[in-house]
C-alpha cells in the first residue's frame, strides 16, 4: 500500500480506512527446484547447500505472504473482501515432502483466508494441485453458508498429470463438491472445464446472471461443451444476462446413440431468457437449430469466434448465419470470424444487422481467400465454384453503393460507426479501405451514420498512408480514429509491447491488432 509509506500522518490515515485494504492479491512463490541433479537424482554437496539456501529464501517469502495476508484482512475491518489467490504446487515432491515448515505456512494461509470467508465478495482462484493432501483443496470444503456475501467466483484448477491420479474422475468429484458455487448471493461464475452435467455441480444456477464456461486459451474441441450441456444451463439460469461458452466439435454433439447427451434441434419449446444481453460462443460453430431454440429479446452483443474447416453458406446450414438472422435486429455490437463463410453467407450476415454500430471481423485464413485475392475453394471443392464468381471483398460489400444494387440494397449495416478487421489472407487493399472509409464519411450521400473508428490489421507491408490519402480526397478525418497496422517483414503479428500505445482501446479491439483473441470483461 503506497499511501502508507508517504509519511507518518498518511500512514495513520491509510491504516484507519478499511476500504483501502479489502482488495487482496495473493500469489504464492514457486517452490525452488534443485539446480543440479545427477543421473541418480542425487545432489552433490555444493548443489545441496545452494538448494537449501533457495528453500530458506522460499520459506521467508512464503512467511511474508502469510503476514501480509493477515495484516490486510485485519485492517479491512468488516468490509467485504475481493481477492485473487494463485498457487501452483511443485511437481518435484521428492525434495519437499519433508518440508513441514512450508506446509505449516501454507496451512496457515488457508486458515487466515477461510477464516474471513463470511466477508468474501469476489474470489478468483488459480490453482495447480499436485498432491491429494494439498492444503489448497480445503477451499472446496467451504459450504454455501460459509460464503453468504460471495457474488463473483472465478475458479480455475489443474490437477497435475504426474500425480498418478485419475484426473477426469478427480476433477468431476471435485467440481461436484465445491460449496462456494452454491452461495446464496452468487451472480457471476467462471468455471474452467466444468462437469459434463450442470445438475452434478453445486452451483446456485437460479441466481447466476453472468456465466463463463471454459478457459478460451485451451483447445476448443478438448474443453468445449455439447449443446445438451449448454441448453441445460440456459434452462437452469432464468436471470442470465451474459454468457461466454465453448461449444464442442460436431462429432461430440451429433452422436444419436448417446441418449444422454444427444439433443434434437431446434427444441420444441423455445428457452426464453429475457435479460440476456451478451452472448459469446467460442470453439466450433453453433449447430443449426440452436439459435432457433432460444428467445432473446434483449440481446445486444454477439461474439461468434468459431473455427471450422468447412465453408458455411447462407442457405440454412450455417449456425452463425442463423444466429444473426434470428437476433440481428437487436444486435448493436457484433464480432465473428468471416473466413469460413461464403460471400453469400457474409451478405446474409450484413443484411441481418441493420442496427449494428460496432462490427469486428477476424480471419484465420485457409478457407476463403489466398494472397491472390481469390477464394481457394475452386480446385478442392468444385461444388462451391459459384462463390468465386460472386466473390467480393469485405469492404467492397460494406461500401455504400451509389445506386441500389440488384439485391435492393444501397448500404449494408447503415448505422455502422466502429469497424475493425484482422486479416490473415489478403481480402482487400489499402485503396479499398480508403474507398470504404470515404463513402462511409461522405455527408453528401444518404449514409445514416458516419464511421468514427476504423481498426485494420493488414497481413502485408505498408504501401500507402491511408489517412493522408483520405485527406487528399478531401475526406474530413478530424474525429476519425484510424488505426492501420501491418505485418513485419517475416509476416509475424505485432509484438506484445507494441500494443502499449492502445491500452485505452477495449480489449476486443486490441485483439484486432494482436495475434490472439482476448475477450472483454465487465
Amino acid at each position: 500500500m503506497v499511501l502508507s509509506h508517504v509519511c507518518q500522518q498518511w500512514r495513520h490515515l491509510a491504516v484507519a480506512q478499511p476500504l483501502l485494504w479489502c482488495n487482496i492479491d495473493i500469489s504464492l512463490p514457486f517452490v525452488p527446484l534443485p539446480r543440479y541433479i545427477g543421473s541418480s537424482n542425487a545432489l552433490n554437496p555444493a548443489a545441496l547447500a545452494l538448494h537449501r539456501a533457495d528453500l530458506a529464501t522460499y520459506r521467508r517469502q512464503l512467511g511474508c505472504t502469510k503476514d501480509m495476508l493477515s495484516t490486510w484482512i485485519s485492517r479491512s475491518g468488516g468490509c467485504p473482501l475481493t481477492f485473487t489467490f494463485k498457487s501452483w504446487e511443485d511437481s518435484s515432491t521428492d525434495y519437499h515432502d519433508a518440508d513441514s515448515t512450508s506446509r505449516s505456512i501454507n496451512d496457515a494461509i488457508v486458515d487466515i483466508l477461510c477464516g474471513a470467508s463470511t466477508r468474501w465478495k469476489s474470489a478468483d482462484f488459480d490453482l495447480g494441485i499436485f498432491t491429494p493432501t494439498s492444503p489448497f483443496l480445503r477451499f472446496s470444503q467451504l459450504s454455501p453458508q460459509d460464503v453468504p456475501l460471495l457474488e463473483k467466483i472465478r475458479h480455475k484448477i489443474e490437477f497435475l498429470s504426474n500425480m498418478n491420479w485419475d484426473e477426469p474422475q478427480i476433477r468431476e468429484q471435485y467440481m461436484a463438491n465445491i460449496g462456494l458455487f452454491g452461495g446464496p448471493s452468487i451472480r457471476t461464475v467462471f468455471i474452467d472445464r466444468p462437469s459434463p452435467s450442470p445438475s452434478s455441480m453445486s452451483i446456485n444456477w437460479a441466481t447466476v446472471t453472468n456465466l463463463d464456461l471454459d478457459d478460451p486459451h485451451y483447445s476448443f474441441e478438448a474443453t468445449g461443451r455439447g449443446v445438451h450441456f449448454i441448453t441445460s444451463v440456459f434452462k437452469a439460469c432464468p436471470h442470465l444476462a451474459r454468457i461466454s461458452m465453448n461449444i464442442s466439435s460436431p462429432g461430440q454433439w451429433q452422436n444419436q446413440n448417446d441418449t444422454e447427451s444427444y439433443i434434437s434441434l431446434p427444441l420444441k419449446t423455445r428457452i426464453s431468457l429475457p435479460n440476456l444481453t451478451f452472448v459469446s460462443i467460442r470453439g466450433s460453430p453453433p449447430p443449426s437449430g440452436f439459435a432457433s431454440s432460444l428467445q432473446l429479446p434483449s440481446l445486444r452483443t454477439l461474439s461468434l469466434y468459431c473455427t471450422t474447416y468447412t465453408l458455411q453458406d447462407g442457405q440454412g446450414g450455417s449456425g452463425i448465419v442463423e444466429w444473426i438472422r434470428n437476433f440481428g435486429d437487436t444486435i448493436a455490437d457484433a464480432t465473428f470470424l468471416y473466413s469460413n463463410l461464403t460471400t453469400a453467407a457474409l451478405i446474409c450476415c450484413f443484411e441481418g444487422l441493420p442496427n449494428v454500430t460496432s462490427l469486428r471481423l477476424f480471419d484465420y485464413g485457409s478457407l476463403r481467400v489466398r494472397e491472390t485475392g481469390h477464394p481457394n475453394i475452386g480446385s478442392q471443392n468444385p461444388e462451391n465454384d459459384h462463390d468465386i464468381r460472386s466473390y467480393q471483398s469485405i469492404v467492397n460489400i460494406l461500401t455504400p453503393k451509389v445506386h441500389v444494387d440488384e439485391d435492393g440494397h444501397q448500404c449494408y449495416c447503415p448505422k455502422l460507426q466502429r469497424f475493425g478487421l484482422r486479416m490473415h489472407d489478403v481480402d482487400f487493399t489499402e485503396e479499398d479501405l480508403v474507398a470504404f472509409v470515404a463513402a462511409r464519411r461522405d455527408s453528401s450521400k444518404p449514409t445514416p451514420s458516419a464511421l468514427k473508428s476504423v481498426i485494420v490489421k493488414f497481413n502485408f507491408c505498408q504501401r500507402m498512408n491511408v489517412r493522408e490519402e483520405l485527406e487528399r480526397r478531401n475526406v474530413d478525418t478530424t474525429d476519425l480514429r484510424l488505426i492501420t497496422k501491418y505485418a513485419v517483414a517475416n509476416g509475424r503479428f505485432m509484438e506484445p509491447d507494441s500494443l502499449e500505445a492502445f491500452e485505452d482501446l477495449p480489449r476486443e479491439d486490441r485483439s484486432l491488432l494482436s495475434g490472439f483473441w482476448v475477450e472483454g470483461s465487465d
